[in-house]
């Protein structure tokens, strides 16, 4: 009962510790290439009625919007970055802790399961970048589905598992389809090896498992293969799964899986991808449009997008050293049934400075480094850490590690074609098998080298859990400072989304435009959380971020109809993402991109963004304060601004942009004269000026004008914020310099 009670306090405590760093680092991270407003905005479109894939553009399957069809329906909250990012830490946070559980399935050791939990949680951080993304939802659900694998050996219901595994897989499916293949792979891998069929098949069986393993990174990435990041993936990818065949051969009591329980894994699958096809189809979507997006659309993108793993020099180091190993152990194994005392100190030296590299690594463990140092150290490494050290090891265990890295192993190929984000949900499964066998390492030093052994054993396993506390201190310093440091956007429906200050009043500089110029927002490349703040409809429901390559010539004419039919339109743009697609040569021609530049005019610039007006616009920028010269008194400034109000104006100062937040002096008090004067979107004023303070509220454009003392020479007005306030201290508008 004790032990029970520890074992509760122990993990609501991580999970409470990771749910708090979680919420600091997503609630202050926003990416402007903004594949969260991309997804919010095709799922808001489905929750509203529209046919998903015949009138609303996705690359994803039907899954992720019945997903959150179900989820809004039963929280009763509406679908917005706050609910989709809460979604997203549950997701991260659970996949974490069920990290941990696997650990714990493989090693039998609560602290190599915190360890796991800690090292999969700071490796993922990239669920921050793109909340409500499916990424996070796949990190689950191949979570989950690694879970259950490994409670096969030894299941008293092992059919139940089975079919759970098949609802997981089609769910996988109708997510993303290459990630639903690769979790097939495994399972059928894993399968045919462990299934007890009678004597003449299971040369057989095994050579299927072994035929289909291999070919899987060859025909997946065959299209690319003239690339050289793709041909290194290629090779280490079947040198790791020949390395981990090799050195398991599979004994008759391994064969526990029985054949007769597989059958619960495609009913479950086929009636799950059943039940969800039919319910986008009583949405409206027709058959044909939704075999393409789940079959057809898929083989298409590495074609046109790619972004390649690094490999780094040492890989070859690894990769020589574990072939070498692994060769020698696998014909120990069949030789004898274990590896030789030296081969084992040599794994066991492996494992460890494997744990002395990360150690080192530990501050950039968090970073995109860091990510790309431990995809591309998992294929050489993975065949290492799973040699099993000890033949009295518990075979149930052994087992269970088998049919975890088998699922782990294809996941990897998820990093194609795009190694970005997908690094970690592709790699992350690797972590408990990892820590499992870096803690074996300690049982073997203990067993083989008694007193000695045990006390690096307990060393490693104290260095291993201080590296894991140290990263979720990290990256919980760098979010509760970045919290602190920075404001909410206070936009509708943003919830508690804090930016730096630059780029906090750039998103409310464009939603004060967009709002007052247009009545369609547009952008490049798909910037569509733009679109939620302020209310206003995109051309179509085609929605793409790459929409130049992503959507076919007819949906881009539709675009174009739709922009050149409605008088007031807006586009914004981002130089950081342009220069981006320049410098990673993805080609943004065509018809819609000839329209936007030949349709379209800067109307102002503000940090990383263009905000464009139609062509011969005589629209005016609002919220941006001038100071020119006052002709009313010798020795002041006339400061000037455009806003929108929506109150009684009642305070107006000058304020820092960042923190701490400094504040500058009151332009309502003596001597400073301030009036409101009421104009349309060109400036033009449409009625009488009315003095500062108000003593009503007012709503509508307003140009504001505060005669002022002229300010000390080199003040940097760019840092500041002219901020109208009403009387209880509500913000009104912020013009920025």
């Amino acid at each position: 009962m004790t032990q029970r009670i520890t074992r509760i306090a122990l993990w609501s405590g991580v999970g409470l510790a990771l749910t708090v760093c979680g919420y600091l680092l997503i609630s202050t991270t926003f990416m402007p290439y903004d594949d969260e407003g991309y997804v919010l905005i095709s799922i808001r479109n489905y929750l509203a009625g529209l046919r998903l894939y015949d009138d609303i553009f996705s690359q994803y399957g039907p899954w992720p919007f019945v997903y959150h069809e179900l989820a809004t329906t039963l929280t009763g909250q509406p679908l917005t970055h706050g609910f989709g990012r809460m979604l997203t830490l549950l997701h991260w946070v659970l996949a974490s802790i069920l990290g941990g559980a696997i650990c714990w399935r493989l090693i039998r050791s609560q602290v190599a399961a915190v360890v796991a939990s800690l090292l999969i949680f700071s490796l993922c951080w990239q669920n921050t970048s793109e909340p409500s993304h499916p990424g996070s939802h796949i990190m689950l659900l191949v979570a989950l589905a690694a879970t259950l694998v490994g409670g096969l050996p030894g299941a008293r219901h092992p059919r139940t598992l089975y079919a759970a595994l098949g609802v997981i897989t089609a769910l996988l499916l109708l997510t993303k389809i290459n990630v639903g293949l690769l979790l097939a792979a495994g399972l059928g891998c894993f399968a045919l090896r462990h299934t007890p069929w009678p004597a003449r098949a299971q040369a057989a069986a095994a050579g299927i498992a072994l035929a289909g393993m291999v070919a899987l990174p060859w025909v997946l990435m065959g299209r690319q293969l003239d690339r050289g990041w793709v041909q290194v993936f290629t090779g280490l990818f079947t040198a790791a799964v020949l390395g981990v065949w090799w050195t398991h051969p599979v004994k008759s009591d391994d064969r526990r899986l029985p054949a007769r329980a597989w059958l619960g894994l495609p009913v479950a699958a086929l009636v799950t991808g059943g039940v969800i096809c039919l319910q986008v189809c009583r949405h409206g979507t027709e058959a044909g449009s939704l075999l393409e997006a789940i079959l057809l659309n898929p083989l298409r993108m590495p074609a046109h997008f790619t972004v390649g793993l690094h490999w780094y020099p040492e890989v070859w180091v690894l990769f020589a050293f574990g072939a070498a190993v692994v060769t020698k152990a696998g014909f120990e194994i069949r030789r004898s049934g274990e590896i030789a005392r030296f081969t084992c100190l040599a794994v066991i030296a492996c494992r460890i400075a494997a744990l002395v590299v990360l150690a080192g690594l530990a501050r950039h463990w968090p970073t995109h480094a860091g990510i790309f140092h431990f995809s591309a150290y998992c294929l050489p490494l993975l065949p290492v850490f799973l040699l099993p050290l000890t033949p009295s090891a518990e075979n149930d265990c052994n087992l269970a590690r088998q049919g975890v890295a088998w699922v782990a192993l294809p996941q990897i190929l998820h990093a194609f074609p795009v190694a970005g984000s997908q690094l970690a949900w592709a790699t992350f499964l690797c972590v408990p098998v990892f820590v499992a066998g870096l803690f074996e390492a300690g049982g073997a030093l203990t067993e083989r080298w008694g007193p000695a052994g045990r006390a690096v054993a307990r060393g490693t396993a104290a260095v291993a859990l201080l590296v894991a506390v140290f990263l979720l201190g990290l990256l919980g310093h760098t979010g509760w400072q970045r919290y602190t440091q920075s404001r909410p956007l206070d936009l509708p429906g943003a919830g508690d989304i804090r930016l730096d200050g630059k780029t906090r009043q750039a998103f409310r500089l464009l939603h004060l435009n967009a709002q007052v110029h247009a009545d369609l927002l547009f952008s490049r490349q798909g910037m569509f959380s733009h679109n939620l703040w302020s209310g206003l409809p995109t051309p179509t429901a085609q929605n793409a971020t790459h929409w130049f390559w992503l959507l076919n010539p007819a949906q881009q004419q539709a675009i174009i109809a739709r922009l050149a039919a409605t008088p007031r339109t807006a586009l914004i743009t981002s130089q950081s993402l342009d220069e981006f697609m320049v410098r990673e040569k993805i080609p943004f021609g065509g018809p819609l991109q000839d329209f936007v530049r030949g349709h379209y005019q800067p109307l102002f610039r503000y940090a990383d963004f263009t905000f464009h007006v139609p062509a011969g616009s005589r629209a005016v920028t609002f919220g941006r304060f001038e100071l020119l010269e006052s002709a009313q008194a010798a020795g002041t400034m006339l400061l000037r601004t455009l806003v929108r109000l929506d109150g009684q104006p009642v305070r107006i100062r000058l304020e820092g942009m960042e923190a701490p937040w400094a504040i500058g002096p009151e332009l309502l008090t003596p001597p400073y004269r301030g009036v409101a004067e009421p104009v349309d979107p060109t400036g033009q004023p449409t009625g009488p000026a009315v003095p500062l303070p108000a003593v009503q509220a007012l709503h509508g454009l307003y140009r504001l004008s505060v005669i002022c003392p002229r300010p000390p020479a080199g003040l940097p007005w760019q840092d500041y914020l002219v901020v109208v306030r009403d009387p209880t201290g509500r913000t009104l508008s912020d013009s920025a310099y």
